[in-house]
């Protein structure tokens, strides 16, 4: 049975973790886009997706079963199926192809594979690079474009596997990595020259392309302009032909009104002889007159009339020219201010309108009036349905001026079916048409597609009534801005999106009647040569992508070639330049890197040789410098450890002596817990006395000591010995040879003395005493002791000072508290004898205010005379009203019946009658308060009253009055001290 080595163990582990890892990742993103394509009902993706998730869940299966490898060449041939079969159903996707398929079967055999079969893995990529791109090459051109939802999940796929292979690159060998990173690089250059390559060509296709397209656009746009303007002209020339005939023949009746004598002497047709009235009072001409003549029931009839219907009866015949001239002219009529009317052809018009209707009002005709219309042209009406039943209408008025005077209008209706009928004759495009509207957009003419396009229906019209149907609004907005320029006369073409085609909108003007003519066509039946331009160009993109992607791939191969060639030269000298830092680290120092070069290796080489070297000379000196070191080691050991009880023992004598507060406890404290702690056999503390001129022994453990402090031992400042040097420096000293020391002062009550240390206490700055310690071993004192041992002196002047403090603060409190008692005492004498109340007695049946104090007998028969007996030693609770600690009265309970006071009462008792203490203290300060207010004032009114006179007699008279008012039942006298000195 052959065993798995810890390496090929951890090797195996790595290989199923990221298996897993890449499998479990495709497989959701696979989903994730099945039900994008799904939601986006473009099921026929599906077909690209299906083989991947098989191929995704067979590798799982696969790897469940430890067959890595196996599941890695089932995800390879998964994803190179994808991509075969995405590039023969769909074009432009060969540069996406080649690049996923080179990155991700790349990273896929990285992340799986063993490192001895990765060049397997790489040629089957190349390979699926190279047939995807004959595939292409040999493809139908008629496949669609590849939706965005797969380009999308393509680009997605490349990034994740990408991350895959990042992952992998920490765990490869230096050759790898060399191989790897040219591969890499090569690739990154050559996918982003061809890219740009590509692009850029690209670019320079698509904007021939639009150019061709947009001088072919506009050439189109140009024509369809000319259309338009060429029908609108024609529509305008005829109308413009029709308004200068009647406009000429409104002229014509001006002239021949001037030789209205002549005609009438010989009478081309006599009105009185060919006149009828009718039933309804108005009159006709005859059916077999040129004219229909009618005069309404409410004009009489006159000579004036006549001999004006007689000369109207001259322009029969450029009337009925004009007829014959128009095939859209319904009729031709002369409308007079009374409101007779000559209308051509004959239709019997008189039997047509009512008896009284008065032409006068119609808008034929008030549009030529000189209130309306001021400069004297020709005019035409809104669209309106004909009475007559011709459909929709339009008349042009001219008026009729004789000798500057208004005399009627000269009009002739035409009909819009006409114009219309023309207007859809009019061919551009194959389903092209063409609309007419006025200039408030109201439909004159609009054929069955247009309604449809807009979602209306034709308008309905009574008879005379103005079309009122309105293309304003309706439509896409594009459209509706287009209409809004045609209303305004403007000549142009837009590009708008109606229906969800393309179409042109051209439109210009009809100015002679103020109408717009408004052609519509989609633009695809016009841009054709733009179609063929692009097709052209998607061949050779195409085809450009193809070679693109071929050159790519052997480009790419011959990168991977060249990478191991200059992998295998860099890695090969660092390889043996391992082995050989491998065999010095199993310990062998003698064996030396070989590298003849004199390149960075070389010197690399070389380096690691001197290294090792020096490696041996350290280790050969190594045990020496250990030792020494080991020595300095303990050394400062038991220096830390000294310094650690130093410390301590400072703690505790800290902790010993802060609480301890009166002073003269406190010293002895001092030196008799700094002697146990530390050792010392001898530690006194001097203070400096007030005038600071001797050190005075204070406190000390010693026997010497104590036999000193009897005596009352006491130094010099600043003469003699170390302690009065210290108190004068306020600095600490140390006598290391205390024999040998010029300021040591040889003591005998210390004779045992070898070195001594002084250490100043202060306050602040100030010197209040020094602390001496004395021990028996020579050069028992340090630098290192000075610094631990003054923050031990420092403690110990602040404890002096505290205790200093603390003595002084209880004497103040004490004087502060006998004053207190003695203002409490002297306050409530006055009030009681000033008030004459002594307290109060409160029983069942009434409370008494006491004026006079009540002595013990008194107050026991006043106890023993109540209804009930009471035990005096039981039922009698007596409390004392304290207030500060001085008692100002007696609180004194006696109950009626013979019980014994429990703790609790006792309790509350004491407890109000501490509270009532205070607020007997606060009245009667307010009772004081209130007396000294009223005494200022009684003052003040007295030094006011004094004040306002001037005269001595006056003031003197004042003064004692006042004094005497304020203290009645006094006599008052003011009399002058004499001066001795004078005779007076």
């Amino acid at each position: 049975m052959n065993s798995i080595t810890p390496l090929q163990g951890k090797t195996i582990n790595r290989q199923a973790q990221e298996t897993n890892f890449i499998i479990a990742s495709t497989i959701l993103m696979i989903i994730v886009a099945g039900v994008f394509v799904f939601l986006q009902n473009n099921t026929d993706q599906l077909v690209l997706i299906t083989p991947l998730l098989a191929t995704c869940l067979a590798s799982f299966w696969f790897s469940r079963k430890g067959k890595y490898t196996v599941a890695g060449w089932t995800m390879i041939y998964g994803v190179a199926l994808q991509f075969i079969l995405s590039t023969i159903i769909f074009t432009e996707l060969v540069y996406s192809s080649v690049i996923g398929s080179l990155i991700i079967i790349g990273s896929i055999s990285l992340s799986i594979f063993p490192r001895k079969s990765l060049w397997q893995g790489l040629i089957v990529s190349i390979t699926t690079a190279v047939l995807v791109a004959i595939i292409d090459s040999t493809g139908s051109i008629n496949r669609p474009p590849p939706p965005t939802s797969n380009l999308i999940f393509r680009i997605t796929l490349i990034v994740l596997y990408v991350y895959f292979a990042v992952r992998q690159f920490p765990t490869f060998a230096l050759r790898t990595k060399i191989i790897l990173g040219i591969v890499v690089t090569s690739g990154i250059s050559l996918i982003i020259s061809s890219t740009f390559i590509f692009f850029r060509s690209n670019t320079i296709a698509e904007n021939l392309s639009k150019d061709l397209g947009e001088s072919e656009k506009q050439n189109i746009k140009n024509s369809l302009i000319a259309i338009s303007e060429k029908n609108s002209a024609e529509i305008n020339n005829q109308l413009e032909s029709i308004s200068t005939d009647i406009n000429q023949l409104a002229s014509y009746r001006s002239e021949i009104e001037k030789k209205a004598s002549i005609l009438n002497s010989d009478l081309y047709w006599d009105a009185r002889t060919n006149l009828i009235q009718l039933s309804g009072g108005q009159y006709s001409s005859l059916p077999s007159d040129s004219a229909s003549v009618f005069i309404p029931s409410t004009v009489l009839l006159t000579d004036a009339i006549i001999a004006d219907l007689n000369t109207t009866a001259r322009i029969d015949v450029n009337a009925y020219g004009v007829l014959k001239k128009y095939s859209s002219a319904i009729a031709v009529y002369y409308l007079t201010t009374s409101g007779i009317t000559t209308y051509y052809p004959n239709i019997g018009i008189a039997n047509v309108v009512p008896a009284d209707f008065d032409i006068t009002t119609q808008n034929f005709f008030t549009v030529a009036t000189p209130e309306n219309n001021p400069e004297k042209i020709y005019r035409w009406t809104n669209p309106y349905q004909d009475p007559a039943g011709n459909g929709l209408v339009v008349t042009v008025s001219s008026p009729v001026y004789i000798n500057n005077r208004f005399t009627g209008v000269m009009a002739a209706d035409l009909k819009l079916k006409e114009i219309g009928n023309a207007i859809d004759n009019i061919q551009v495009g194959t389903t092209g048409y063409s609309i007419l509207i006025d200039k408030k957009s109201h439909i004159i003419h609009m054929p069955a597609q247009a309604y449809e396009m807009l979602s209306m229906r034709p308008e309905i019209l009574a008879s005379g009534e103005e079309t009122k149907a309105s293309i304003l609004g309706k439509g896409p907005i594009p459209f509706q801005i287009a209409i809004s320029k045609a209303m305004s006369g403007e000549t142009n073409i837009s590009k708008v999106i109606i229906n969800n085609i393309d179409t042109y909108v051209v439109y210009s003007p009809i100015k002679n009647i103020g109408y717009s003519l408004v052609t519509l066509v989609p633009v695809s039946e016009l841009n054709i040569a733009e179609e063929r331009s692009r097709e052209r160009k998607n061949i050779e993109t195409s085809s450009t992508l193809t070679y693109s992607a071929i050159i790519l791939a052997t480009l790419f191969l011959v990168a991977i070639l060249t990478s191991l060639g200059v992998g295998n030269v860099i890695s090969a000298p660092i390889k043996e330049l391992t082995q050989t830092s491998e065999q010095i680290a199993a310990g062998d120092l003698n064996v030396r890197a070989v590298y003849e070069t004199d390149d960075e290796l070389g010197r690399l080489a070389n380096a690691f040789n001197n290294m090792t070297e020096q490696i041996k000379d350290l280790l050969a000196g190594l045990e020496q410098r250990v030792a020494d070191r080991s020595a300095e080691l303990v050394i400062a050991l038991e220096k830390n450890q000294r310094r650690a009880s130093q410390f301590e023992a400072i703690s505790k004598a800290v902790e010993s002596i802060s609480s301890t507060r009166k002073i003269e406890e406190l010293l002895p404290a001092i030196t008799n817990v700094i002697s146990e702690q530390f050792g010392f056999y001898h530690v006194g503390i001097f203070l400096v006395n007030e005038n600071q001129e001797f050190a005075i022994l204070s406190a000390s453990n010693s026997a010497g000591g104590k036999r000193m402090l009897e005596r009352k031992h006491k130094l010099k400042i600043g003469v003699l010995g170390i302690v009065g040097s210290v108190a004068s420096t306020k600095k600490p000293l140390i006598a290391l040879d205390t024999g040998a020391n010029a300021t040591y002062f040889n003591n005998p009550d210390l004779p045992e003395t070898r070195s001594e240390m002084a250490l100043p206490l202060l306050a602040t700055t100030e010197i209040i005493g020094v602390l001496d310690i004395q021990s028996r071993t020579s050069n028992a004192f340090g630098l290192e002791d000075i610094e631990v041992l003054n923050t031990l002196a420092s403690q110990v002047s602040i404890a002096i000072v505290n205790a200093r403090l603390y003595e002084q603060t209880e004497r103040t409190l004490k004087e502060a508290d006998a004053l207190s008692t003695e203002a409490i005492h002297r306050g409530w004498s006055r009030y009681t004898n000033s008030q004459k109340i002594f307290g109060v007695r409160h029983s069942t049946t009434k409370t008494t205010i006491l004026h006079e104090k009540i002595s013990p007998s008194e107050l026991n028969n006043s106890i023993t005379n109540s209804p009930l007996k009471a035990d005096a030693t039981e039922s009698r609770m007596t409390i004392p009203i304290k207030l500060r600690g001085e008692v100002i009265g007696v609180l004194t309970i006696q109950s009626i019946t013979e019980r014994k006071w429990t703790d609790d009462e006792l309790e509350m008792a004491s407890s109000i009658v501490e509270r009532a203490a205070i607020t007997l203290e606060n009245a009667r300060l307010l009772f004081d308060s209130q007396k000294r207010a009223d005494k200022e004032r009684i003052i003040g009114e007295i030094t006011s009253k004094i004040g306002s006179f001037i005269s001595k007699d006056n003031i003197l008279q004042s003064t004692a009055a006042e004094i005497g008012r304020i203290l009645p039942g006094s006599e008052v006298v003011v009399q002058f001290r004499k001066n001795e000195n004078s005779n007076e």
